[in-house]
């Protein structure tokens, strides 16, 4: 094996490039990584284009698996040759939380791709508690793939859908598609998707959206939805889009006792409206967070994606939009800045 790779290393706010650095070394908890393929997460976008991350240089990258290549004295359950998909929070262990098993909610954890160095590299050194182990005729953008997969099952997770509810999920991003696909796998007698872009409303569509809502071209969103659910709202509303309007849509079109669930980022300030924060009191709604996932008993949620994703059960080419090689990184995220057209996931191809 070669000394160097090429990664993806962002040094500052606007200025990612591809370039060479040294391979990592591993240490006798982790396993080092031949990365096949990476994807885009929106929180990719704001460390590029806005925030940037813990410290510089950072590789970025935490939608991603590969293929082992080594592995430390200590590994257990992973050899080299296996597949693997990687988890990239890293709980510390220690704190209350850890110790309830409930790592999302972590004091000090790690992130591989923001925190510590990521996938949109040849290789990446992974602990190998963090990596699941997959099987080899597994696809490289179904591996992908399985990080948004379990965001998303963890936001309807946390929605606590029940069988023949209605559901509306405002912004059609992948974690949206996801979310929807998941409301349909547990049982919703309806889905309703909200966006501003009709490409990402077709998409929807093929995901099993069973009505798409553009508000270009509705102007009382909360009425249309009202419309198509007899006039009572739906039983979860989700959102994905992190806009201060869908933080008060989805408390808007929630009916008497409905649930809400936020798993959107806002990066702006966000104000609720009186009328809409009564219809919390008033409706008696629950309202949740979903952060990350969950992954520990009773329900191991990555490992519920991985086997969703590899037999099937789910599509994931038409959430796939765009596909970049690792040495044009810069350009997709130049596309993104841009926006002059139309995109949802983008992945970085990094293997052959």
């Amino acid at each position: 094996m070669k000394d160097t790779m090429k990664a993806g290393v962002l040094h500052a706010i606007n200025d990612i490039r591809c370039e060479e650095i040294a391979v990592p070394e591993i240490s006798d908890d982790e396993i080092l990584v031949k990365v096949s393929v990476a994807g885009i997460c929106g929180s990719d976008y704001e460390r590029v284009l806005k925030t940037g991350t813990w410290r510089f240089p950072t590789v970025l990258g935490h939608e991603f698996g590969g293929l082992t290549v080594k592995t430390g004295k200590n590994v257990v359950g992973i050899q080299v040759g296996d597949k693997v998909v990687v988890n990239p929070m890293v709980p510390c262990g220690k704190c209350y939380y850890c110790k309830l098993e409930k790592f999302n909610m972590c004091k000090d954890y790690g992130y591989i791709g923001s925190r510590s160095n990521g996938g949109f590299a040849e290789y990446a050194k992974v602990t190998y508690t963090n990596a699941y182990k997959v099987p080899n005729d597994m696809s490289d953008e179904a591996i992908a793939s399985v990080d948004p997969m379990t965001v998303s099952l963890h936001a309807v997770i946390r929605g606590d859908l029940k069988i023949g509810e209605t559901v509306a999920v405002f912004g059609a991003g992948a974690i949206g598609h996801y979310c929807m696909q998941w409301a349909k796998r547990m049982g919703a007698s309806q889905v309703i998707a909200i966006d501003l872009v009709d490409k990402k409303l077709e998409i929807a569509k093929a995901m099993g959206a069973d009505y798409c809502i553009n508000p270009l071209q509705v102007k009382d969103v909360v009425g249309e939805i009202r419309r198509l659910t007899d006039n009572e709202g739906v039983n979860l509303a989700i959102e994905s889009a992190g806009s201060e309007v869908t933080v008060n849509h989805c408390i808007s079109v929630a009916r008497k006792q409905g649930k809400v669930v936020y798993v959107g980022t806002p990066h702006k300030q966000v104000t609720l409206d009186s009328g809409v924060f009564e219809n919390i009191l008033r409706k008696e709604l629950t309202i949740s967070g979903s952060w990350c996932y969950h992954f520990a008993p009773p329900i191991q949620e990555w490992l519920v994606s991985i086997e969703h994703v590899y037999n099937r059960q789910f599509k994931i080419d038409p959430v796939i939009t765009h596909r970049f090689p690792l040495e044009k990184v810069a350009d997709a995220f130049e596309m993104i800045r841009q926006r002059k057209e139309s995109f949802n996931k983008i992945l970085i191809t990094v293997g052959e």
